[in-house]
């Protein structure tokens, strides 16, 4: 059998209410709402039939575990109940150790049951006897449960993939090396002329608080910035996770707040957001000393954001490399760093919901020696 791509959808069409519910789509589902649910709770016969039951059922896990106000009722291919529902199911696979070929539901008594073993010899003791085969509702194959598994066993490979990737390459410290004036020199020789190193270094102030570029655990300092991560995810995860994925309504507001109340919890915030995309949530973060943001990474000189963020870690001179590509990257923003124009460089740098960040700009300017 071909194994499904993770980057395939598992349903050709939707299932559920008004939808076109093909039967190989309807048995998948059924599958899958098995796999989550309780071996308590009564399984769907997997016969391909799109029930009553099994609206319901999907509309009781969009209100539980989507938190859809509005529960539609539908799995659709590309839909974020799909999602979810494969997401949970990937967990929760491996334990479910009574769905292996031989253990499919049958009608026993009025009511689904499991197989052979303790269940049927209950049933049987209560003389509860399997159905004549005349009477049992015809057992479609396994056909679906394969690729299901199949399925599931890729996404598994694939989050355990991401896992390495963010244990490898994204969490391990990076080095305490301070700037020397050599660095600030060399920056100042990138920029050109008309840009002072009071300038420069009113930034890297501003920025990091007068401190270092790397926070106590050996990494860069960062901020997660979840209207960010909305965006680059094309709000997927609006509802799923929304202390991820939020729309922007002021600065720094309580979701910021709550992610980024200090290094360890913006770092715990960023593991998370990987998981879901990584590329996204390391472009949805500001880096470094001079809190650049990672989507900036093509304007700072690297074709990967992978590769930005291993500068980021790799000392403070590669977080003022990467301010120096930002600058260079436009003829606007040097001009402005020219003029002195600190509002616009605020804007630039900070959106037009900057707050007092020109006046920041402007003293740090003044103390290290600009006029």
């Amino acid at each position: 059998m071909k194994r499904r791509s993770t980057k395939e959808n598992l349903l050709k069409a939707s299932v559920g209410e008004g939808a076109a519910n093909d039967p190989k789509d309807v048995l998948i589902v059924e599958y899958l709402f098995n796999i989550c649910n309780s071996v308590i709770r009564r399984p769907f016969p997997e016969a391909g039939r799109c029930s009553t039951d099994l609206i319901m059922e999907i509309r009781r896990f969009q209100r539980n575990e989507l938190r859809y106000p509005h529960a539609d009722g539908r799995v659709d291919p590309a839909g974020r109940t799909l999602h979810a529902l494969v997401e949970k199911a990937r967990t929760l696979r491996p334990k479910r150790t009574d769905l292996n070929k031989s253990s499919r539901p049958y009608l026993a008594g009025g009511s689904w049951c499991g197989p052979s073993g303790e269940v049927a010899g209950l049933l049987e003791f209560l003389e509860f006897k399997r159905p004549p085969a005349s009477q049992q509702t015809q057992e479609p194959g396994t056909a679906h449960r394969a690729v299901v598994d199949s399925y599931l066993s890729l996404r598994e490979r694939a989050a355990a993939g991401k896992l390495h990737r963010l244990k490898a390459a994204v969490n391990s410290g990076g080095s305490f090396s301070k700037l020397t004036d050599a660095d600030f020199q060399a920056a100042l020789a990138a920029l050109g002329n008309g840009i002072t190193l009071a300038m420069v270094k009113a930034f890297a102030e501003v920025e990091s608080g007068g401190k270092s570029g790397f926070g106590p655990a050996g990494l860069p300092v960062i901020a997660f910035e979840g209207h960010w991560f909305r965006k680059l995810t094309n709000k997927k995860y609006d509802q799923t996770h929304p202390m991820l994925s939020y729309k922007y309504v002021k600065k720094a507001g309580p979701e910021w707040q709550a992610n980024n109340k200090d290094q360890e919890t913006a770092w715990k915030t960023l593991n998370d957001a990987i998981f879901l995309d990584s590329d996204a949530a390391l472009q949805a973060c500001s880096w470094g000393m001079f809190q650049v943001m990672g989507f900036n990474y093509k304007d700072c000189g690297f074709s990967k954001v992978d590769d930005f963020v291993a500068s980021m870690k790799a000392g403070e001179r590669g977080q003022l490399d990467a301010f120096v590509g930002w600058c260079n990257a436009k003829p606007a923003r040097l001009q402005a760093l020219k003029d002195k124009k600190f509002a616009t460089i605020a804007t630039l740098y900070n959106g037009e919901d900057y707050g007092n960040y020109d006046v920041l700009l402007e003293q740090a300017y003044k103390r290290h020696g600009g006029s």
